[in-house]
């Protein structure tokens, strides 16, 4: 793992944020002017191009119809996440019937147009939920420089109301009354993001980004983009203040009337459907957020020990199934690839005490929330936590009262 970060210049919104797989000095992506972009509820009719859609892991999706839809890269080996009605026959029946993979193919590229480009990459498995307009699609091939791919945000969705977030997406730039009509001039088929505030949920598994003052919205081609969650944990300066993000992929857009508002699918509710597919897309790691260690920590179980009772600790990247978890949302458990869950000690609620692995019991020692501020809070009140902050690999882990240092910052990500 690369562990140099990236800085991105968000210039229209005094914004920068680092994401892993490049150096700090490399090319920063300027988002446009004050003039164009302004804090918003939505995107993207009006939003601001985006000249490297691989730092935020934007693709377009050509699915048989006069513009592109969205997705977003989730893994090295290309599963991209989108809006089901992106690979139907029919696109706006999302519960329709599927394209098959060889009609469907991706592009990662700024400015792909309305057709695929060249080096656009075939899909070959399409992955759709069976009620929510949601669908993973596998397209591998594509060559991306930075591999510090979303962390997934799941918290409930109702802890993002009031947020901000920032939408993608390869739709359209400018209002047209007909959705059916492509005139190739309304800037589908390029890159665009805007800032959004969230502004409450939609019926049991969505929720509301309103437009702003500046007109900016989803529109068709958006369908299948995220919304991203920058939560910022640390400030450095290098001659000034420079906020550190950790970016969490909050929602998948999945319709917009284009006058007043939209809807993202909450990522926290596919969670579930998401954890039936980990055999196939790859399971997740917990990961330590902090830009300033030699090599990242993940939560790990010592040598891969399959027995309870295993103290778990943090330890860099292996790759092996040591590293793997599954969040399951209805019984706030994390479960190792083994079947056991991450659990406090015999249960004992104080500052210290060990984390292990133990068979799962439902118990309240077992119970976490996976919060938005990036902590895994135990039910009992206290976080998953590095002891002393101390950042070598093979540090025991444990709990304590939560505090908001980086010695208790974590993300859900899917394994590299």
């Amino acid at each position: 793992m690369n562990s140099s970060y990236q800085m991105v210049a968000l210039g229209a919104f005094g914004l920068s944020a680092f994401g892993c797989g490049a150096s700090a000095d490399e090319g920063a992506d300027d988002w446009g002017s004050d003039d164009n972009v302004g804090r918003t509820s939505s995107a993207i009719i009006q939003g601001t191009p985006v000249a490297n859609p691989e730092l935020y892991h934007g693709a377009a999706v050509y699915h048989q119809f006069v513009r592109p839809c969205s997705a977003t890269r989730l893994t090295p080996d290309g599963w991209y996440l989108t809006a089901r009605h992106c690979v139907t026959q029919d696109p706006y029946n999302p519960r329709g019937p599927l394209l098959s993979p060889s009609q469907i193919s991706v592009s990662e590229a700024a400015n792909p147009g309305l057709t695929p480009p060249a080096g656009a990459v075939t899909v070959q498995r399409i992955l759709d939920h069976d009620s929510l307009d949601a669908a993973l699609i596998k397209a591998p091939g594509i060559t991306n420089t930075y591999t510090n791919y979303p962390s997934l945000y799941v918290a409930p969705r109702s802890t993002l109301v009031g947020r901000t977030v920032v939408s993608t997406g390869y739709g359209r730039s400018v209002l047209q009354s007909d959705r059916y009509s492509e005139n190739g001039t309304s800037g589908a088929g390029s890159y665009r993001a805007a800032w959004l505030d969230v502004t409450g949920e939609a019926g049991t598994y969505a929720y509301w980004l309103a437009v702003n003052g500046s007109g900016q919205i989803t529109a068709s081609g958006d369908s299948g983009g995220s919304s991203l969650y920058p939560y910022l944990y640390r400030w450095i300066s290098f001659g000034h203040p420079i906020p550190l993000y950790a970016w969490q992929m909050a929602g998948v857009h999945e319709g917009s009337d284009q006058t007043a508002s939209a809807n993202d699918v909450a990522v926290s509710v596919l969670l579930p459907w998401l954890n039936q597919h980990v055999d196939e897309t790859g399971w997740f790691y917990l990961r330590l957020v902090n830009t300033f260690i030699t090599e990242p920590l993940y939560v790990d179980v010592p040598f891969g020990a399959t027995t309870r009772g295993v103290p778990i600790w943090s330890y860099r990247y292996t790759g092996g199934s040591a590293q793997h978890w599954r969040y399951d949302p209805a019984t706030r458990s994390i479960r190792n690839q083994g079947g056991q869950c991450l659990d406090v000690q015999w249960g004992v609620n104080a500052n210290g005490t060990p984390v292990w692995t133990w068979d799962c019991n439902g118990e309240e020692a077992q119970q976490w929330d996976l919060t938005g501020e990036l902590e895994i809070r135990n039910t009992m009140g206290r976080c998953l936590d590095v002891p002393s902050s101390n950042f070598t690999s093979g540090v025991q882990l444990q709990i304590w009262d939560c505090n908001g240092t980086l010695a208790q910052k974590w993300e859900l990500r899917y394994a590299r």
